[in-house]
C-alpha cells in the first residue's frame, strides 16, 4: 500500500503542471491520466483519511501526517478509533453513525488525539462511498484544526464575562448568575449563600506600593481564593478591591467555614508587595428574597466586619441593637472612642438603609423632598498621617458637630466610613443649603494648639425629581460625589437622572451591539482603491455594516460612536481582522491577490496583546500573505502614545503587514510625527478632497500633505474623490491612488466580480489614464 500511495505521489506534480495551461477533459483522460489527477486532488491543505468498509484505513494524505503526527505507516490496517480523545460519549458516536447510514454523510466539530498525547478539535467531514450495489465501499473523511480559531472564539467570551486584570467574573456575569440562582432557590428551595470580600487598607497599598504592586496584589488574591471554590462556585469582582462569592447549594454553615480559611489564607499569604487582610460579610437566602436583598444584607455585613476591626467575617443578620438618639456631639468629652458611628451625633451605617427607606416614605406622604448627600472628606489620608490618629479622630468628631448644626431636627447624619458621611435632608431641594455647608467644612478647626482646614466633595441625589427605590438613591448620590470628587474636589454634583437614562440607554444599545457580533449580524462592505495614472485598481477598503433584523443596514455612523473608546472596540476590531482574512483567503482560492485595508481603532492598536493576537489571526490563514493585509490607523491614535504606537507599527511591519495613517490632517500632524512613524501609506480626508475645488484653504492642505508625502517618500492617498476634476486635479498635484464614491461606492464581496468586470469599460477613467500617458515628463 505504501508503493501505491507513493506512485500517486510522484506523479502529482506532473498532472498539476500540465493542468496550469490547458483545460481538462476528464472523461478524455486514460484510467492512468485519471489516477493521477485525483492523487493530486488527494494532497490538499486538509487531512484526508479514506478507510474500507470495516473502517481500516487504506489512506492517508501529507496533510493529515503534519496535524497528527502519524506517518502513514503507523496508522494504516487501524481504525480511526486509534485517534478517540475520551471526550465523546456513546451518544455522540450513536449520532454520527446513524447520520452515516441515513445520509450517508456527517461532518462537525470532534476532539482527536494525536500521537504526543494532546488533545485538539478539528471540523471533519465523513461521507459514505458507496458501489454500484449501494454497499459501503469506503468511508472518505477530511478534516482541519480548529485549534487557533476556538482559542479565539474562547478568548473573545472570557473577554466580555471577565475582569481583565484578575480574570474573575466581571459584575454582569455575577448580577446574571445570582438573579438565575436565586430564582431557582425560590423555585426548588435549595439553599444559597454569598459573600463579599474587600481587602483592608488597599487604598494605602495603592498610595504608598503603586497601582503596578496594587494590581499584582488583586490578581494573586483571586488566584488563592480560586483554590477553595468548587466548580459550582462563581468569584466575581465587584469594583476596586472588592469582590464576590456566589456559593450555590451552601448553608449559611458552610459559608462561614469557607470564609473563615479565606480569611487565613490571605492573612498568610505571601503577596507581591506588602501583607494584606480581608473583611467579609456573609447572607443566605431566605424565602422571598430577591437577588437585591441579598447583595443588601452581605454587603452590610461587611461594612459591619469592618466597623469592627478588619480581617473577619461577619453575617447577616446583624444582633439586635439598640437605636440611639441623634443629638449634637460634646466635643467635651475625654473618652470618645475611635468610630463616632457608635455614638451620639451621628447614626450607625447598619441602620442606614431602614432611615433612608423611612425617610423616603415621609417624604413622599408629604409631597415634599428629601435629598441624599454623599460626603467625602478631601485627601484625608494625607491629613491623618500628619496629625496622627488621635487628632484625625479629633478632627472627625469636629467636623460631625459642624454638620449637624446645618441641619434641620428631621435630617439625619450617618458616618459610613473613615472620611465618609451619608446626609438624609428634608426639603433642601436646592444648592444653597450644601453651599452653606461646603463653607462650614471649610472654616479651620482649632486642635490641640493646631489650626486644621479640610474641604469635602458633596454628591447630591434628591427625591422626587430621582424617582427610585431608596438604596438606588444612596447610590446615585454616591455616584454624584465621584464626579465632584473628578471636577477638582471641593464642590458639590448633582445627580441628572435624564443623563443616567442616557448613559443606560448606551449601555443597552452596546449591549446589542455586543449581540449584534456574536448573531453574525454585522456584514463588511468594500470600496475599490484605483491608480489613476494607469486606471488599475490596486485593492479595498473594509468597511463595517450592520444588517440589522429590524432596521435594515445600518451606516457605521449609525453605531460605531457608541462603541467609541469601550472594550467592544477591540471585539469588533478583531472580528473585522477575522473576517477580511478569511475573505482574503476565499479570494485567493478564486485567484484573487489585492490586498485589503482594514480601520483599527486607537484602543484596539495600542492594546497591550494586539500584536500578539494579529499574529495569532495571521497564523490561521497561512495561504494568505501577510501583505495583502493593511491596517489603517487613524491620525489620533498614533499620536496618543508616539512611543507605544511606534513599537507597534514595527512590529507589524516585520511580520509583513503594511500600515496607512488615515485621516491625515484632521489631527494635529507635524513633520516630526511624519518623520518618526515608520507607515507605508498616507490618506488624506475625504473632507479635504471633497471641497478642494471650491474652497482654497482645503486645496492648500491637500498641496501640504501631498508635499510632505513626497518629500518623505511615502505612498499617497486621496478618500472623498467623488469626480473626474477632483481626480484630474489630484493627478496633476502628484497624487496617483484614489477611491470616492466618484470611482465606486462600498459594496458587498458578492458584487466586486461585476464591477471589476465592468471597471475597464469606464471610459472617462480609462481616458483619465491615457491622458496622463499623455503629459510630458
Amino acid at each position: 500500500m505504501g508503493k501505491e500511495q507513493a506512485d500517486y505521489q510522484g506523479e502529482s506534480a506532473a498532472v498539476q503542471r500540465r493542468a496550469e495551461g490547458q483545460s481538462i477533459d476528464v472523461e478524455a483522460m486514460s484510467q492512468k491520466d485519471q489516477l493521477r489527477l485525483m492523487a493530486a486532488a488527494f494532497e490538499t491543505g486538509q487531512a484526508t483519511i479514506i478507510t474500507d468498509r470495516s473502517m481500516r484505513i487504506r489512506r492517508v494524505n501529507r496533510a493529515f501526517s503534519r496535524i497528527t503526527g502519524f506517518s502513514a505507516e503507523e496508522v494504516l490496517g487501524n481504525t480511526p478509533r486509534m485517534f478517540k480523545s475520551g471526550r465523546h460519549g456513546p451518544d455522540f458516536y450513536t449520532r454520527l453513525w446513524g447520520a452515516l447510514h441515513q445520509q450517508g454523510h456527517w461532518q462537525g466539530e470532534i476532539w482527536n488525539r494525536n500521537k504526543h498525547g494532546e488533545i485538539y478539535p478539528v471540523w471533519q467531514s465523513i461521507t459514505a462511498v458507496k458501489g454500484d450495489d449501494g454497499q459501503v465501499r469506503h468511508y472518505v473523511s477530511v478534516f482541519h484544526d480548529i485549534a487557533e480559531r476556538k482559542r479565539v472564539e474562547f478568548t473573545l467570551t472570557q473577554e466580555a464575562s471577565r475582569d481583565h486584570l484578575t480574570g474573575a467574573a466581571n459584575r454582569r456575569t455575577f448580577d446574571r448568575a445570582l438573579i438565575t440562582s436565586v430564582r431557582g432557590a425560590q423555585e426548588s428551595g435549595a439553599e444559597l449563600s454569598m459573600m463579599f470580600l474587600d481587602i483592608d487598607h488597599f487604598k494605602a497599598v495603592n498610595d504608598n506600593h503603586g497601582h503596578d504592586v496594587g494590581d499584582a496584589i488583586l490578581h494573586a488574591l483571586t488566584e488563592l481564593v480560586q483554590k477553595r471554590l468548587r466548580k459550582t462556585d462563581l468569584l466575581a469582582r465587584w469594583g476596586g478591591e472588592e469582590f464576590t462569592l456566589l456559593l450555590p447549594e451552601t448553608p449559611l454553615e458552610g459559608a462561614c467555614q469557607l470564609a473563615e480559611r479565606l480569611r487565613a489564607d490571605v492573612a498568610a499569604a505571601v503577596m507581591p508587595g506588602p501583607g494584606v487582610t480581608i473583611s467579609l460579610g456573609l447572607a443566605a437566602y431566605q424565602a422571598g428574597d430577591t437577588a437585591r436583598d441579598l447583595i443588601r444584607r452581605a454587603d452590610a455585613a461587611l461594612y459591619r466586619a469592618k466597623r469592627r476591626g478588619r480581617n473577619r467575617v461577619e453575617v447577616d443578620p446583624e444582633p439586635e441593637t439598640t437605636e440611639e438618639s441623634i443629638t449634637p456631639l460634646d466635643l467635651c468629652q475625654s473618652d470618645l472612642p475611635r468610630y463616632i458611628d457608635e455614638y451620639r451625633g451621628a447614626s450607625r451605617r447598619a441602620q442606614l438603609a431602614h432611615r433612608l427607606e423611612d425617610a423616603l416614605a415621609l417624604a413622599s406622604r408629604r409631597d415634599g423632598t428629601l435629598t441624599v448627600c454623599a460626603l467625602d472628606v478631601d485627601h484625608f489620608k494625607v491629613v491623618n498621617e500628619r496629625l496622627g490618629t488621635v487628632l484625625a479622630d479629633r478632627l472627625m468628631l469636629a467636623l460631625t458637630r459642624r454638620i449637624n448644626r446645618q441641619l434641620g431636627h428631621e435630617d439625619l447624619i450617618v458616618r459610613t466610613g473613615g472620611d465618609e458621611f451619608v446626609l438624609l435632608m428634608h426639603d433642601a431641594a436646592d444648592n444653597a443649603a450644601f453651599e452653606a455647608l461646603l463653607e462650614a467644612i471649610r472654616q479651620p478647626f482649632r486642635l490641640g494648639g493646631r489650626t486644621v482646614s479640610v474641604t469635602a466633595s458633596l454628591g447630591l441625589a434628591s427625591f422626587p425629581l430621582d424617582e427610585v427605590e431608596a438604596d438606588v438613591l444612596l447610590r446615585h448620590a454616591q455616584q454624584a460625589m465621584y464626579r465632584a470628587k473628578q471636577n477638582g474636589r471641593n464642590t458639590l454634583t448633582r445627580f441628572d437622572p435624564g443623563q443616567d437614562r442616557r448613559l443606560q440607554r448606551c449601555q443597552l444599545q452596546r449591549r446589542r451591539i455586543e449581540q449584534a457580533i456574536q448573531r453574525d449580524e454585522l456584514c463588511l462592505h468594500y470600496q475599490p482603491q484605483i491608480d489613476m495614472a494607469t486606471a488599475s485598481v490596486v485593492g479595498f477598503e473594509a468597511l463595517v455594516r450592520w444588517q440589522h433584523p429590524d432596521k435594515g443596514l445600518l451606516s457605521p455612523a449609525e453605531f460605531l460612536p457608541l462603541i467609541e473608546g469601550t472594550w467592544l472596540e477591540a471585539v469588533l476590531g478583531e472580528w473585522v481582522l477575522k473576517t477580511v482574512l478569511e475573505q482574503l483567503a476565499c479570494w485567493q482560492g478564486e485567484g484573487g491577490d489585492l490586498p485589503v485595508s482594514v480601520n483599527i481603532s486607537p484602543a484596539h492598536l495600542l492594546a497591550p496583546d494586539f500584536v500578539t493576537r494579529l499574529s495569532g489571526l495571521l497564523a490561521t490563514k497561512p495561504a494568505v500573505g501577510p501583505s495583502r493585509l493593511k491596517l489603517e490607523v487613524v491620525e489620533t491614535a498614533a499620536m496618543q502614545d508616539i512611543a507605544a504606537a511606534l513599537k507597534v507599527i514595527s512590529h507589524c511591519q516585520a511580520m509583513g503587514v503594511q500600515v496607512a495613517i488615515d485621516d491625515f490632517g484632521t489631527g494635529f500632524s507635524s513633520l516630526t510625527y511624519l518623520r518618526q512613524l515608520p507607515v507605508d501609506l498616507i490618506k488624506v480626508d475625504k473632507s479635504f478632497v471633497r471641497d478642494m475645488l471650491s474652497d482654497e484653504s482645503d486645496r492648500a492642505i491637500v498641496e501640504s500633505v501631498i508635499y510632505m508625502a513626497k518629500r518623505f517618500n511615502r505612498d499617497l492617498l486621496a478618500e472623498g474623490v467623488e469626480s473626474l476634476e477632483h481626480a484630474t486635479e489630484l493627478l496633476e498635484l502628484g497624487c496617483r491612488l484614489a477611491q470616492g464614491f466618484g470611482i465606486a461606492r462600498p459594496m458587498p464581496a458578492a458584487a466586486l466580480p461585476a464591477w471589476l468586470a465592468e471597471w475597464p469599460r469606464r471610459s472617462e477613467w480609462q481616458g483619465l489614464a491615457r491622458q496622463e500617458d499623455a503629459l510630458p515628463a
